[in-house]
C-alpha cells in the first residue's frame, strides 16, 4: 500500500500502518483500554476496602471489654455507616456479610449498655 507524501509506513506484519492511522486510532484505543482498567481496579478497591473494614470493626470484639465506652461507641456507629451502604446496594456479596456485620454491632452495643450498668452501680 503506498503511502502518501510525508507519511512514514510502521511494518507490522504483512500490513501497513501510517503514522496518521497510528495517531487517529490505536492511540486513542489504549487511553480508552487505561480508562476501563483503571475504572475496574478503583472499583475493586473500593470493595476491598469496605471488606477490609468490616474484618476490622469484628476482629476488635475479643478486646472489646478492655476499650473505653467511647472507642465502643465509635465500633457502633463505623458499623451502622457500613450497614447503611450494605442495605443501600443489590450486590449479594455485600448483602452476605450483613448478618456477620449486624452481629457484631450488637456485640458492642451489648458492651456499652454493660459498661453504663457497671458505671451506674458503683
Amino acid at each position: 500500500m503506498p503511502c502518501k507524501q510525508g507519511e512514514k509506513a510502521i511494518a507490522l506484519g504483512n500490513a501497513a500502518f501510517t503514522d496518521s492511522i497510528v495517531r487517529r486510532w490505536l492511540l486513542p484505543v489504549i487511553v480508552l483500554c487505561y480508562l476501563v482498567f483503571a475504572t475496574v481496579n478503583l472499583s475493586l478497591a473500593n470493595e476491598e476496602s469496605w471488606l477490609r473494614e468490616l474484618d476490622e470493626l469484628c476482629g476488635s470484639s475479643q478486646a472489646a471489654m478492655t476499650l473505653s465506652s467511647e472507642e465502643v461507641t465509635t465500633l457502633v456507629e463505623r458499623c451502622d455507616r457500613i450497614i447503611a451502604e450494605i442495605t443501600g446496594t443489590d450486590n449479594p456479596r455485600k448483602k452476605l456479610y450483613l448478618f456477620r456485620l449486624e452481629r457484631c454491632r450488637n456485640f458492642y452495643q451489648y458492651i456499652i449498655n454493660l459498661k453504663s450498668k457497671e458505671r451506674s452501680g458503683k
